[in-house]
C-alpha cells in the first residue's frame, strides 16, 4: 500500500504517522520561511524609505538571510530528530 491514498474530493489519507509528522513540520517550516521573507521585505522597504544607504540595506539583508538560514537549519534538524525518534518508537 502506498504511503497515502487519494480519496474522493482529493482528500489525502496518510497511513504512516512518520510521514504525517514530516508533512506537518514541512508545512510549519514553509510558513515560518514565508513570514520571515515578508518581514525582510517590509524592513527593506522601510530602510529604503528612511534613507538608508545601499551598504546599510545590504547589511540588513545579509543579517536577515543569515537568520533565515539558521532558522531553516534548526527546523531541518528538529525534523530529523523527530523522524529518528518516531522510527525508533515504531520499531
Amino acid at each position: 500500500m502506498s504511503l497515502y491514498q487519494l480519496h474522493c474530493c482529493s482528500e489525502i489519507v496518510l497511513h504512516d504517522p512518520v510521514s504525517f509528522t514530516w508533512l506537518q513540520l514541512n508545512q510549519r517550516k514553509e510558513e515560518m520561511v514565508k513570514k520571515q521573507r515578508d518581514k525582510i521585505k517590509s524592513e527593506m522597504e522601510q530602510a529604503a524609505q528612511g534613507g538608508a544607504t545601499k551598504d546599510e540595506q545590504q547589511r540588513l539583508l545579509d543579517e536577515h538571510n543569515k537568520n533565515l538560514e539558521k532558522l531553516v537549519n534548526k527546523m531541518d534538524a528538529d525534523k530529523l530528530r523527530m523522524e529518528s525518534h518516531l522510527q525508533v518508537s515504531t520499531n
